[in-house]
Parts: C-alpha cells; sequence; structure tokens
C-alpha cells in the first residue's frame, strides 16, 4: 500500500466513509458498557452528572463524525480521547471511548501509522488505568483487545472503500478512452467519407461543364441528375458516420471503384478476387480501398489502375497502382488514416512512387463469416 497516496487522497474529501453507511449508529450499542461500572460502583451527586455529561459528549462528537470531512477528524478523533480521558477520573467505563478512537484511527491512517497511534493509545491507557488504581482486568485488558480490534475493522473499512474508488477512476479512464477511440473514429471515417463524396460531386460537376460547353445538354442533365444522387447519397452516408451506424463492403466499393474509373476514362483492372474477410475488417479495407481511390483520383493524371488480390500463408496482399506521373508525395491525414486503421487489424501498408503510384498491403488472415459469403 502506497502511504503517501492514501494520506492525500483522503486529505480533501468531503463526508464520504459514512454517508450511506446505516450500521453507523448501531455501532453505538457498545457504548452501553460505559454504564456498568456505573451500576456496579453507583456514583451520585457531581461524579453521576459529570460521567452523563462525558456520555452525551462522546455520542455527540461521535455522530459529528459522519458529517465532517476527513481532513477535520484529527481534530474530533483528539476530543474523543480527551473525552475519555476526563471521563476516566470519574468511571472506567470510560475506557470504551478508546475503543472507538481505534476504529476512526483505523479508517483514516496507513497501517504503519494505525499500529504507531493504537500502541500510544493502549500504552497511555495502561499508564491512567495504574494512576487512577483501576484493575489492570477491569479498564486496561478491554483496551488492548478493544482498540486494535475495532480498529482492524477500520482498516478493512478504509481498502474496501480506496478499492472501489480505483475501481471508479478505472471505469472512467475507459470511458474518457471510448470517447476518444470513438472521436478518431468518426473524425477518420468522415474524412473518408466527405473526402470521396466531394472528388466524386467535383469530378461529375467538371464532366457536367464540358458537355455544356459541346452543347450536349441531354448527356449534361444525367450527369447533374447523378450528381444530386451522389449529393443525397453523400449525406446519408454522413449521418450514418456520426450515429455509429454506417457500413460499407469492399465488394460495394469495387463496383463504386469500377464506374469511377470509367467516367474518368480511366482503365480499371481487377486482378484476383476479393477475400472473404469478418464484417469489421472487411468494412475497413472497403475505407482503405476508398481513401485510395479518391487519392489517385484528386491528384494522379493517370490512364491505367490495377488492383491486385494474393493470399500466401500469412494472410491478404492487396496492391493498388496506376501509371500516373507521380514522382513524390507529402503524406496528409488520408494516408496516415489508411495507417492507423490497417494496423487496428495488424496489417501494413507500404506507398512508393516513380513513376506512378504504388500502394502495397498487407492483411493477417481473418475469419469468413455467412454475412461476407452472401
Amino acid at each position: 500500500m502506497n502511504n503517501v497516496d492514501c494520506t492525500a487522497e483522503n486529505a480533501d474529501n468531503s463526508p464520504h466513509y459514512f454517508s450511506n453507511d446505516r450500521l453507523y449508529y448501531l455501532w453505538l450499542i457498545f457504548s452501553a458498557y460505559y454504564f456498568i461500572p456505573i451500576f456496579a460502583m453507583p456514583l451520585t451527586g457531581w461524579k453521576l452528572v459529570l460521567s452523563l455529561l462525558g456520555y452525551g459528549a462522546f455520542v455527540a462528537t461521535y455522530i459529528s463524525l459522519r458529517f465532517t470531512p476527513q481532513k477535520y477528524w484529527p481534530f474530533a478523533i483528539a476530543l474523543i480521547i480527551a473525552i475519555a480521558t476526563a471521563s476516566s477520573f470519574v468511571t472506567p467505563g470510560a475506557s470504551n471511548f478508546f475503543m472507538y478512537t481505534g476504529f476512526f484511527l483505523g479508517v483514516m491512517l496507513p497501517l504503519g501509522y494505525f499500529i504507531g497511534a493504537i500502541a500510544l493509545i493502549v500504552a497511555g491507557t495502561y499508564w491512567l488505568g495504574e494512576a487512577l488504581g483501576y484493575p489492570f482486568l477491569f479498564f486496561s485488558l478491554y483496551i488492548l483487545i478493544g482498540a486494535p480490534t475495532i480498529g482492524m475493522i477500520g482498516v478493512v473499512k478504509r481498502l474496501r472503500v480506496h478499492s472501489v474508488r480505483r475501481e471508479q477512476q478505472s471505469l472512467e479512464e475507459i470511458r474518457s478512452l471510448a470517447q476518444s477511440l470513438e472521436r478518431e473514429r468518426i473524425a477518420r471515417d468522415l474524412h473518408d467519407v466527405i473526402g470521396h463524396t466531394l472528388s466524386t460531386i467535383a469530378l461529375k460537376a467538371e464532366l457536367a461543364q464540358k458537355l455544356l460547353d459541346r452543347d450536349q445538354a441531354g448527356p449534361a442533365a444525367a450527369e447533374l441528375s447523378q450528381l444530386q444522387l451522389i449529393t443525397r447519397d453523400g449525406l446519408r452516408q454522413v449521418r450514418e458516420t456520426i450515429s455509429g451506424v454506417h457500413r460499407t463492403s469492399l465488394a460495394g466499393e469495387l463496383e463504386n471503384l469500377s464506374l469511377l474509373m470509367s467516367e474518368q476514362d480511366i482503365h480499371f483492372l481487377q486482378q484476383g478476387e476479393p477475400p472473404r474477410l469478418s464484417p469489421k475488417a472487411d468494412a475497413t479495407l472497403a475505407l482503405v480501398v476508398k481513401e485510395l481511390t479518391t487519392n489517385l483520383l484528386r491528384h494522379s493524371n493517370a490512364r491505367q489502375c490495377t488492383l491486385s488480390f494474393a493470399h500466401d500463408g500469412d494472410g491478404h496482399q492487396i496492391t493498388l497502382e496506376d501509371d500516373g506521373e507521380v514522382t513524390e508525395f507529402t503524406e496528409g491525414n488520408g494516408l496516415r488514416g489508411i495507417r492507423q486503421r490497417l494496423s487496428e487489424l495488424g496489417g501494413q501498408v507500404c506507398i512508393s512512387t516513380g513513376p506512378g503510384f504504388r500502394a502495397q498491403m498487407s492483411v493477417p488472415g481473418q475469419p469468413t463469416t455467412a454475412e461476407n459469403t452472401v
């Protein structure tokens, strides 16, 4: 146990340990021992009044501790010890109060300090009992056995509360991490979806403009109609992405890729069969292909693009390459997002240029599911 952490953690807490503890008041039952010596050795006059005042002061202090911030506990415990010491001059039943201080010390102090404090109380009360002439069996022995025993109950209480606090802190950290990961996921998905949609819109608008310049109003109107559909579909994907229900597939993305390439007069060639992956891996790979395609359409002047699929003993190899004139590139958010997505699947991507652009990806083998097979 880290002693420094325990004391620091408790120093600034408000009512904490007993705010919901109904047993707290039941502990007062054990204070009835205070009255046994009063009946055994009857007190009269001012001694009886003082003994009753001492008991009332103890009960009031004990109850107030439940609502006292722990940083003020040392003063309240010192007050209980003072009440117990003063009452001991009237009745040996005051030894009962010292055991309550053991409980609060166990709750408040780290184990090493707790043992030292209990040792001081036992030694001090032994000297007090001898000075007042009380029998050891009737006064000091009661404290010697009761204070450490009840004090350990306080120690267990403190450890249990600390354990609950650490668990709550862990849950809060997990919740915060989950929220951070979800924000990153939404940011990546929005980047892919919006980037792809805007690139397609720009290409469609350019094509419509060229058709209008050639006085081909019919084909231009068809392109503008498709532009509206693409815009609506993009809005739908953004909403689904934000709500966390956006799902795409590699097969669907390959169909879109083929159409986009043909509209841009780029010869698209697919080699090999796409891998059958788990739903998560399939959706991730579809987003990766979408982002790579978006970059190709946006920055490359290629006339041919090839997407190859291969499988070896370690997993799947996916290669996207074109014949453009790219000689260098700067890695932006898109490529960083691709690396992060593949890394989550245990894969990686290697980018090379000159001439053209080449992205070679590797993905570990994933279990085939009925959903993918369909």
